[in-house]
């Protein structure tokens, strides 16, 4: 009954959405009757009220974080005067869950801050605060421009801005304004600006001066922008030791005088210091270094540190000059070099640096007894020969007399090698025969001479009978030209407990045998003389040795015999490392002419040797021979009746 409202005069069905109007300033009503009706029956009627309220529709947001700005994600319309609890009519809060965000987000302010040209910035950070406490966000971003790239900052960035390069070609300062932009979830915040000036001076590099000789320390420093050096620092880092003033900037070394030494001679040290107004100072901080342009003179190639005694060598017909230069580092800092020379006499006069007096050397073990002719030969080491030529001279013996050590002539080795002197004599008493022997003391050498001692026995070994007819040798058969490695053992009787040296005898007759005498006491009671009984007899026939023990002498008979040629019956090369080869032993020794033919049971000729048969392996031309009977014709010397036969191979 009040299209007013906005609603149509009537319809059926539902009443579908409409837009209320109220151009009043009470309310507005409408009486709506709704009538049922079933295939033209009219039914009872309905009959209810529409009231349009003169208030419009308000929307409100809501208001999580109490600071009095609305959520525009979160609202509620109503037709209400009054905002509903935790709502506000403004739709103006970037975040609704922090209450420090009112309604924008903010920006501390960034002072303006100025660089020298030429240098990295520090990175220059963005932050917000709030009653001067610094609190940030995750949530928020910055924004920024550079309305003045010629700085060496890009025109606009993201976040905070990172160290950049510094540039200003102007003759005056340089200057950026920066305008940063707080955002958070969409929403911009308050601007903030500031400035970045890029002042006309470069950097300058400053160093640590502590002790004031006017040279910096290069390991601590200061960059500036100022043309200016700071107090206690100096524009130089030349300084090697800012902790000395005696050291500016560089360490220096003492001169060092020319030296000269004669050659094979052990040299002084030479020590490196450093002066300062004539006072020798030394720094325990100051390294020497040095080189050696001769190594010639016996010095190493170069150093560390002072130079320490070294074995002169001279091998020239003049004198031999080393140029030696030193370099005093300090930190690793290299100092004024030095240079000098060594110089290394030449030499004329047979020299050596020592005599090895305890590790002489005689031929013959036996030592001298009193009254018997005594005949040796020693060897004496010594070290630093110079090459020179000496003659022949006799020493005689001290304290028990008799014996002379005579020197052969001959020439030194240039650095180590042995004096050889001939021993001999008949000592007239027991006890030490000593021998000063002073050799190669020439002008610029002057060790001590070498002493040596010799034991000379009162008393001889004696025995008392030999009992030749029991010799034993042991293996019993020796074979002409085939080694022969064996012992003697000899019986005697009555012995008088005195040592008998080591002794060799050679075989006579037949030649190629040697008996060893190992050195042993004989006992009162007897015993038994041990020789090692080692080599190759050049024939067959009667070999003698004589013997000759204690004052007593045996000759001692021997036949040596021909080696029976042994034919093997068979032999299995099959890897076991037993019988590997068919072969005739010292068959290349004994019969250096002879052949050997090997046939296979049809008397087919499957292998020849002449003159170098070490064996057959079983195989033929690199494979395996079979198995079975093998005959073979043996011809030991020209002119000789082959020997035949067969023998059996067996895998």
């Amino acid at each position: 009954n009040n299209t007013a409202i906005g609603l149509a005069a009537s319809g059926s069905e539902n009443i579908v959405p409409f837009l209320t109007k109220n151009i009043n300033s009470r309310n507005d009503t409408a009486q709506i009757i709704v009538t049922p009706e079933i295939n033209g029956c009219l039914g009872i009627k309905d009959t209810f009220l529409l009231i349009v309220r003169a208030e419009a529709l308000s929307t409100y947001y809501k208001d999580d974080d109490g600071d009095g700005f609305g959520n525009p994600a979160v609202s509620v319309t109503i037709c209400d005067l009054n905002a509903p609890a935790n709502y506000v009519s403004n739709k103006l809060d970037c975040d609704d869950g922090d209450n420090t965000i009112k309604p924008y987000p903010t920006l501390t302010a960034v002072q303006d801050k100025s660089f020298c040209f030429g240098m990295f910035t520090d990175s220059i950070n963005f932050t917000r605060s709030i009653n001067g406490i610094v609190v940030n966000s995750n949530k928020i971003s910055y924004k920024w421009t550079n309305n003045n790239t010629a700085i060496g900052l890009a025109a606009s960035g993201s976040e905070n801005i990172v160290p950049f390069l510094t540039k200003n070609i102007n003759s005056r300062n340089d200057t950026a304004q920066i305008i940063v932009t707080p955002e958070i979830n969409g929403c911009l915040g308050i601007k903030d600006t500031f400035l970045l000036i890029v002042r006309a001076e470069a950097l300058v590099t400053y160093y640590k001066d502590d002790d004031g000789d006017g040279f910096g320390n290069p390991a601590v420093s200061l960059t500036i922008c100022d043309v200016n050096a700071p107090s206690n620092y100096v524009a130089n880092k030349l300084d090697c030791d800012d902790s000395d003033n005696t050291i500016k900037p560089y360490g220096t070394v003492t001169n060092t005088q020319d030296k000269s030494f004669c050659s094979s001679v052990l040299s002084d040290s030479i020590n490196f210091t450093r002066s300062v107004n004539g006072l020798v100072v030394n720094s325990s901080n100051i390294i020497y270094q040095w080189v050696n342009n001769n190594t010639d003179i016996g010095l190493l190639a170069s150093g560390r540190g002072n130079i320490l005694p070294f074995f002169t060598i001279n091998n020239k017909n003049r004198n031999d000059t080393a140029q030696i230069i030193v370099t005093p580092e300090i930190n690793g800092c290299a100092g004024i070099q030095d240079t000098f020379l060594l110089i290394v006499k030449a030499d004329s006069l047979p020299r050596v640096s020592s005599l090895n007096c305890s590790s002489y050397s005689i031929s013959s073990m036996v030592l001298p007894n009193v009254n018997d002719m005594y005949k040796n030969t020693l060897r004496l080491p010594y070290a630093g020969g110079n090459g020179m030529r000496y003659d022949s001279m006799t020493i005689k013996s001290e304290v028990v007399l008799g014996l002379i050590m005579k020197l052969k002539q001959g020439a030194l080795a240039r650095g180590d090698g042995f004096l050889e002197f001939e021993l001999s004599g008949v000592p007239l008493q027991g006890g030490s025969a000593k021998f000063i022997i002073d050799f190669g003391r020439a002008d610029c050498h002057f060790g001590p001479p070498c002493e040596i001692n010799f034991e000379v026995d009162i008393e001889k070994p004696k025995i008392n009978e030999i009992l030749c007819s029991q010799v034993a040798f042991l293996p019993g058969k020796i074979y002409a030209k085939v080694p022969y490695y064996g012992k003697i053992d000899l019986p005697y009787l009555g012995g008088n407990d005195k040592l008998a040296q080591v002794q060799l005898f050679q075989s006579e007759g037949i030649r190629g045998m040697t008996a060893k005498f190992n050195a042993d006491t004989l006992r009162r009671n007897g015993g038994i003389l041990r020789f090692n009984f080692d080599g190759m007899p050049e024939q067959t026939g009667n070999l003698n040795l004589t013997v000759e023990i204690g004052s007593k002498s045996c000759v001692l008979n021997l036949l040596i015999e021909e080696l029976p040629v042994v034919l093997p019956k068979f032999f299995s090369p099959n890897g076991d490392g037993k019988n590997e080869r068919w072969e005739i032993p010292y068959f290349n020794i004994l019969y250096p002419q002879g052949t050997v033919i090997i046939l296979d049971r049809n008397g087919r000729k499957l292998l020849e040797f002449k003159g170098n048969f070490e064996g057959w392996d079983g195989n033929i031309d690199g494979f395996s021979a079979n198995t079975g009977v093998y005959w073979y014709i043996v011809q030991l010397e020209k002119g000789d009746i082959p020997l035949r036969g067969n023998f059996t191979l067996v895998r």
